[in-house]
């Protein structure tokens, strides 16, 4: 088999795993599905791409515009979505959409950790967090620290697998709320942050 041909391949392969068209037929003709209707339409109308279909591009920057929470959403996606391993999330506010956005898009056999603050570790965003963990097939962990005394980031943070991470200048239950950008990491960056994210996440306090 050609190299095309087996890039072709496994194109045709993540697509139908992610449930964007059907190949369940005999011949060679390829249906699609629904969401990968609104996938394709994404990419010629905005631009959109879909993962693992075009040349990755390094240190990403995106803006996103007061009120535009389908684009932030658009952009979690992209990176989480093709995790292989492990998500890493770091929000002192994580609470209410953050939990919906992780649902929706990180594969369900992905480790999730969030390291979150004592401001939203309250009754309602502890039940998201259990209604989360019990729908996952991957491990999922909360774990938190006092916001005033230990908390070490200042800014919200998504990394993929430890090898790519993104900066948000807003909380991720709010994300498109308000104007923010989203920048990616460069390594020196990421590997520091992963440092100070390993070290805070053993002093942090388990949410059972």
């Amino acid at each position: 088999m050609s190299a095309s041909a087996q890039e072709i391949k496994r194109n045709l392969w993540y697509l139908s795993g992610k449930g964007l068209i059907d190949r369940s037929g005999m011949s060679n003709d390829f249906q699609l599905e629904g969401e990968g209707r609104d996938r394709y339409e994404q990419y010629r109308d905005e631009g959109v791409p879909i993962p693992r279909t075009h040349p990755l591009q390094r240190y990403t920057q995106h803006t996103i515009e007061q009120g535009n929470r389908e684009k932030a959403e658009n952009v979690f996606r992209d990176i989480v979505e093709v995790a292989r391993e492990e998500v890493i999330v770091v929000d002192m506010y994580a609470k209410g959409r953050l939990y919906d956005l992780l649902e929706s898009h990180v594969p369900s056999v992905v480790d999730v950790k969030i390291l979150g603050s004592h401001k939203e570790i309250g009754e309602e965003n502890i039940e998201l967090y259990r209604e989360f963990a019990e729908g996952k097939d991957g491990d999922v962990e909360l774990r938190y620290l006092d916001y005033w005394e230990d908390y070490p980031f200042h800014s919200r943070e998504v990394v993929r697998d430890r090898e790519a991470g993104w900066v948000w200048d807003h909380t991720f239950a709010d994300a498109g709320g308000r104007h923010h950008t989203i920048s990616q990491l460069r390594p020196v960056n990421l590997e520091n942050d992963l440092e100070v994210f390993d070290e805070a996440w053993e002093e942090a306090e388990t949410v059972e």
